[in-house]
Parts: structure tokens; sequence; C-alpha cells
């Protein structure tokens, strides 16, 4: 099992925002969106006689324009075709964050990822394990493997499932209430917090129903999952407001450091607040509050 050290403590992607990756006019406008990672689609978005120019354009994004704090990421053609290899030597460079993988199926996948993005990273100066992967569970099969693909690379850090794939292997239709999924969704979330990953909500295809997007991200923040991707920029600012932090929980962080710098300079032997004991995961909670505020933290905490 991979550990959670291991992968490393990262803040939760509240919004990621596809974009087809061929299209080099829409990237900059989805760039300035306010989304807190951009997925440049390869895959689905991309048709194929647009691939090899989807690989140039999403290339020249990632070295020519200003990510600040957007994770710039690629999804690429699924492991079950020939195309991922040509897409991950296009793309593979310093400016790159994340790999999202389609359908993937089997742990045996990600290992083999895992070895592609290694040996690219060398080629490149690239830090080891530097490029992450996010997954995504498209299939009956996937689902049931979900243990085996999260522990397959200490790369992984994001877990996603579902779609129209997934729907037609399981003979299943959409339904308001999402209970369709609801294994699906209870597999991902165990797995993921088991293992240190965070859980990312699948889409919303009525772009124009904001009241909808709303109630059902606030659904899905009530079941554990901490961000969703985005079809289109104006689902972006409600996304990032259900999965932000709320401001009571921005309060809570900041006196939790106010408290742990007041017992380090008073050179207590426990520090605690509310009469509560501050360990490890309080400090692994406040990271992940201020990273998602956008707040400046002491890389000394803890």
């Amino acid at each position: 099992m991979v550990t959670i050290q291991e992968r490393g403590v990262m803040a939760p992607i509240r919004s990621a925002l596809f974009v087809p990756a061929h299209r080099d006019n829409l990237i900059p406008k989805a760039l300035a969106a306010g989304a807190d990672a951009i997925i440049m689609d390869l895959e689905d978005a991309c048709p194929p006689p647009e691939k090899t120019n989807g690989r140039r354009v999403a290339r020249e994004a990632l070295e020519t324009l200003d990510w600040g704090r957007v994770k710039a990421t690629v999804r690429i053609n699924g492991m079950d075709t020939a195309l991922w290899p040509e897409d991950l030597d296009a793309i593979v460079c310093r400016q790159l964050y994340m790999v999202r993988v389609p359908k993937v199926e089997t742990g045996e996948e990600i290992k083999r990822l895992d070895a592609v993005l290694g040996f690219l990273e060398a080629r490149r100066g690239l830090g080891r394990g530097s490029l992450k992967i996010g997954v995504s569970l498209e299939s009956p099969l996937g689902v049931l493997n979900a243990w085996g693909i999260a522990n397959a690379s200490p790369r992984v850090i994001s877990m996603g499932g579902g779609g129209l794939d997934y729907h037609a292997e399981m003979h299943s239709e959409k339904r308001p209430d999402g209970m369709e999924c609801l294994y699906l969704y209870s597999v991902i979330l165990h797995v993921c917090y088991a293992c240190g990953i965070h859980p990312a909500y699948t889409i919303y295809p009525a772009i124009h129903d904001v009241e909808g997007l709303i109630k059902d991200s606030e659904w899905a923040r009530s079941m554990g999952f901490v961000g969703r991707a985005c079809l289109h920029p104006k689902q972006v600012d409600p996304v990032n407001r259900v999965f932000g932090p709320s401001p009571e929980k921005v309060e809570w962080a900041k006196r939790v450091v106010a408290a742990i710098e007041e017992g380090r300079e008073k050179r207590y032997g426990e520090i605690t607040l509310d009469g509560v004991l501050i360990g490890p995961p309080t400090i692994i909670e406040v990271k992940r509050i201020y990273a998602m505020a956008g707040l400046e933290l002491d890389p000394e905490l803890g």
C-alpha cells in the first residue's frame, strides 16, 4: 500500500475546467475563468483528425501561458489505445502538473504509466515523481479494482468516475437523485480517504442550470467529495464557492496557527485549542484550508 506520506499533502482541486486541447483560442479564456485546474482534453473533446494538433497546442499552452496558481492538466487518451504514449511524449514538460487518465481498469495500467512518466522526467530534467496522476473509473471492472489502482503509484492523487461509458456498461439511467451511481461514489470515497487521495465528483452537463449545479455540488460535498469537473467557465465560480472553505473554517485554521505560534514561543509541551490537542491530523487540515483559501502559511508549521 502506498502511504499518505509517500503521496504528500496537497490542496484539493475544487474546480477542474475542461477545454478541448486543439482549441488554442479557448485555452486562455479557460485559464482566466478562476478554476483551480485546467484540463486540456486530448480524448473525447479532441476529434481523431485533431489529435496531433491538440498535442502541439497543449504543449505550446503549457510553455507560453502564465499558469500562476492554476494546475495545468492534460487528459490523455485511454491506456487501451495506441495514442497515450504519443500524448505523453508531446506534453511532458516542467509546467505540466497532472496527467488525467480516462477509463482506468487495472493497477497495471497505472504502473505502466508511472514507468513512462519516470522515464520522461529523467530525460527532461524533471524531479522524480513531480508529475501527478488523476484517474477516472468508467467501467464496472475499474470500480472493482479501485483499491489496486489507487495503490499502483504514489503519483495518484485524484480519483473520480462515472460518465456515459459507465452508464452504458451498467445498463443504468441517470436519476435526479444520483442513486444509480451510489455504489460507484461509495467505492471512490472509501478508497480515496483510506489512501490519502482526493475524491473528485463528476461533471454537471446542464451548463445553464446554475441552481441545479449548486444543489448537486452541495450533495456531492455532503458525501465527502472535495471538488468536481466543469464543462463551462460559468460553472467555475459556483463550484469554487460550494467546495471552498467556509469563512468559519478559515477563521478556525487561523486560530490553530496562532495557537501553534504561541505554544512554540512559550515552549509548551503540548499545544491545545479550545481544550483540544493540536496534532498532525489537525495541522494537515489547516494546510489544506490555507491552500484552498490562497493564504500564505509558514512552511515550518508542523
